[in-house]
């Protein structure tokens, strides 16, 4: 993310390393085209600023609307690989050239977002997901329900730790459910708006914005609808920068 640091720089937050050693970075769920296939993407940021083994570390969305709220919709093992030399781990579905440019050093993996079984859904939904960054996840390949009566809260949670977490909540639908306060990490309330994609500024602090850009990129915030973790308006415009620094 470029250009919105010198405003952040202000806010005086506690550092990421005083609390994992991977963390998201960037995660773009609803890409402005509507062609969510070929354009979304998670990134993740050591946060000792280099290599980093993703073994036993897991990726996993949480879905939050409806009778399906508690599911988890996706789970990636990240098992063999590891972050780049300049601390970058990046998954996107398309192998298309990204403006600006990647960084090489970044370890890249393309694949489809696929649902776990039985969904056969090749994307991240747009709506209310919860994405946690975990250890030790033991649920399986299939839509595990962690919230078997829908009232919000996690009834199991299995896996070992969780190293990072982030909820975002559909516009207008203030019932739908959240995971990641109760595990100590941050809920996007209600912006009036769906957050297209998640950032996270060097402080640490979140930032969930609507997004314009054909595919590739270049992907840059609307000022009008971007929001800080304080609540704060994020008013200077910056672009995503998946694969790169």
């Amino acid at each position: 993310m470029k250009s919105i640091l010198p405003i952040l720089s202000l806010l005086a937050l506690a550092p990421l390393t005083s609390r994992a050693a991977v963390v998201f970075s960037e995660i773009q769920i609803n890409p402005a085209t509507g062609a969510d296939n070929g354009q979304e993407f998670i990134e993740l940021l050591s946060t000792t600023g280099g290599v980093e083994t993703l073994n036993n570390i897991w990726i996993l969305i949480i879905e939050g609307g409806g009778t399906g709220r508690g599911t988890v919709d996706h789970a990636y093992d990240l098992t063999g690989s590891a972050t780049g030399p300049n601390g970058l781990w990046l998954r996107r579905d398309s192998a298309a050239a990204l403006s600006p440019a990647g960084d090489p050093a970044t370890v890249t993996v393309v694949a489809d977002f696929a649902q776990l079984s039985p969904s056969a859904n090749n994307d991240i939904e747009n709506g209310t997901d919860t994405f946690l960054l975990v250890t030790g996840y033991t649920g399986g390949a299939t839509q595990l329900d962690l919230d078997t009566n829908n009232d919000g809260v996690l009834d199991s949670t299995p896996w070992a730790s969780v190293l990072d977490g982030i909820s975002i909540m559909e516009a207008g639908l203030l019932t739908e459910a959240q995971y990641a306060a109760q595990l100590g990490f941050y809920d996007f309330p209600d912006l009036g708006f769906t957050p297209d994609a998640l950032v996270r500024e060097a402080g640490g602090q979140w930032v969930g914005a609507d997004i314009a850009g054909d595919t590739g990129g270049p992907y840059a915030n609307d000022p009008g609808e971007s929001v800080l973790q304080n609540g704060a308006p994020a008013t200077t415009s910056f672009v995503l920068t998946p694969g790169a620094p």
